[in-house]
């Protein structure tokens, strides 16, 4: 599953992990850290540095809210956020159509059950 993922975003220089916070960003502008940390399930530390490698290529910017960073796309980002959502979209129905629509809903319920008792 890993290698579907990273195949479907090479090409654009992203891995899956940068290219779904890339998503995230773009579907709520202005989003803080902390925010994007909570919806993707990762560490502040982790998504900070994700956001600092996406913003070193161009693709984010940031802006200082009091102690808060928020998160804005750049024109870079708004220029391949079709394709991003397209390639997701893909991989979705993918996913559906390798497992099974009942697999894949239980599959994101498991995952997400072991990833909050394991915090």
């Amino acid at each position: 599953m890993n290698k579907i993922w990273a195949h479907a975003f090479e090409d654009m220089g992203l891995s899956p992990a940068h290219a779904y916070l890339l998503r995230v960003v773009l579907e709520k502008p202005g989003i803080s850290q902390q925010v994007i940390a909570a919806e993707l399930q990762l560490e502040k530390s982790t998504v900070a540095r994700f956001v600092e490698s996406l913003e070193g290529r161009g693709f984010l910017r940031r802006d200082k809210a009091g102690r808060e960073q928020l998160v804005f796309p750049s024109q870079n980002a708004l220029v391949i956020a079709e394709e991003l959502h397209r390639r997701g979209d893909q991989l979705y129905r993918r996913m559906i159509k390798d497992l099974g629509k009942n697999d894949m809903v239980k599959l994101v319920s498991d995952l997400r059950v072991a990833s909050s008792r394991l915090n």
